[in-house]
């Protein structure tokens, strides 16, 4: 099942025997082979499809229903799209290597491509990714070699917001180091998988790094530093070392005035923002640093003892057994702020602070605030009845928790929203619904 990011479409293959058939949203399209697994996407503006059919010995992408070139293999996963969704770029296996194509057009040939570092930029003009001659590894970007190295980190591929600066992560000798705009950073035993990060502005990085031994200066003299330190790295400027920095927390403030992210400290866990400590704690929950549209707040969750706490701008709030992953939501307005938290057997909704409802579960992540921030909608489950709330009020019952994940409930105007559900367990319906 595959849900279009509108949250509108969604797509099904239906197996056969010797052929498949994928359905959206009712119209069947049928290729001339199996799909492969995991392969159906749909493109950013969720109006565009594109997988990959098996059919003979060879493979074969399916754009917009219509079957394009059979090749010896199409690499998993790479299929990408360009962010206006008029672009389509994945690589190929073949005899003779592995290369890109691009617009329906192949590029030079590798030994092989890095699997998913096949990036466009954000205007959709650019690519990049990483491929390898030889045991060693180029960094191509829009077709050019810029850099030959030993090898490139997965999933470090990055081009800035403005879509005029990239960076990947790179190994060059025994040593990782930043690539940025033509020109290696200080290098490294190792960069954090996943921390690299642009700031909104385009004018600032960040990333985490592991500090091998070095020389620091001790009680007026030059001492070793232990190993196995790490540090967040901003701009070329390296901050405090601390014994490992979570590299999926870097968040940068909306308006680019700020860093935040989580580090430990023996068995601390810190709350760092703009370089200074703002808290210690047990624990920090993953993902949940969380900067306001305004910038001018910041929210995380916090483990003390067995239980856990949102810090709002330092202030820690009601104690509960967790909070669910990927809850915390601002209003637009930075005004409200809303999680999911566990409290005995139930999870219950929080606003500012204020239980509002409570449930046997809650999809954490589809939490959403109305454009005017009048109104909190989300997922929820009582017994065996799947339904979406507004402010508390339940809506039909349907089963929403798969398609309502990832902010699933979009809402159109102030007073207008709507969802994907199954209906029966077996009919995908659009629910579209209007506050009073």
């Amino acid at each position: 099942m595959c849900v279009s990011p509108d949250r509108r479409r969604i797509a099904f293959v239906l197996t056969g025997e010797t052929r498949d058939a994928v359905a959206i949203n009712g119209k069947e399209i049928t290729p001339s082979g199996k799909v492969v697994a995991g392969s159906l996407i749909f493109s950013p503006d969720s109006q565009r499809t594109a997988f990959v059919v098996a059919k003979g010995n060879g493979q074969a992408v399916v754009l917009d229903g219509k079957e394009k070139r059979t090749y010896q293999g199409i690499l998993e996963n790479s299929l990408t799209f360009s962010p206006d969704s008029r672009r389509l770029a994945f690589a190929v296996q073949s005899a003779e290597g592995q290369f890109v194509v691009i617009d329906g057009k192949p590029r030079k040939t590798y030994d092989g491509i890095l699997q998913s570092s096949l990036l466009f930029s954000p205007n959709s003009k650019r690519i990049a990714y990483a491929a390898a001659i030889d045991e060693e590894w180029r960094f191509v970007v829009d077709g050019l070699e810029r850099m030959t190295c030993d090898a490139v980190a997965v999933n470090t591929v990055l081009f800035s917001p403005d879509s005029t600066r990239v960076a990947c992560a790179v190994q060059v000798g025994a040593r990782w180091a930043v690539w940025l705009d033509g020109k290696l950073e200080p290098s490294y035993n190792a960069i954090g998988s996943g921390s690299l990060v642009f700031s909104p502005d385009s004018r600032h990085i960040a990333y985490a790094a592991l500090i091998g031994e070095k020389k620091v200066m001790l009680d007026g003299r030059y001492a070793p530093w232990p190993g196995n330190k790490q540090v967040v790295v901003v701009d070329g400027l390296e901050q405090k070392y601390y014994d490992a920095v979570a590299g999926d927390s870097l968040t940068f403030s909306p308006d680019s005035r700020h860093l935040a992210y989580a580090a430990q400290d023996g068995l601390d866990i810190v709350a760092i923002v703009d370089g200074e400590e703002a808290g210690r704690y047990e624990g920090m929950g993953g993902g949940t640093m969380l900067f306001s549209p305004d910038s001018r707040h910041l929210a995380y969750a916090v483990k003390r003892g067995n239980r856990w706490r949102v810090v709002l701008d330092g202030k820690e709030g009601p104690a509960y057994e967790g909070i669910l992953r990927g809850s915390l939501v601002f209003s637009p307005d930075s005004e409200h702020l809303a999680y999911a938290a566990q409290k005995g057997t139930r999870i219950v909704v929080v606003v500012d602070n204020e239980e509002i409802a409570d449930y046997d579960a809650v999809t954490g992540d589809s939490l959403v605030f109305s454009p005017d921030s009048r109104h909190l909608a989300w997922s929820a489950q009582d017994g065996a009845k799947q339904f979406v709330a507004v402010d508390g009020m339940a809506g039909p019952e349907y089963f929403v928790g798969f398609t309502t994940r990832g902010r699933g409930i979009v809402f159109d105007s102030p007073t207008c929203f709507h969802y994907l559900a199954i209906k029966d367990k077996t009919r995908v319906c659009l629910v579209e619904e209007t506050l009073c």
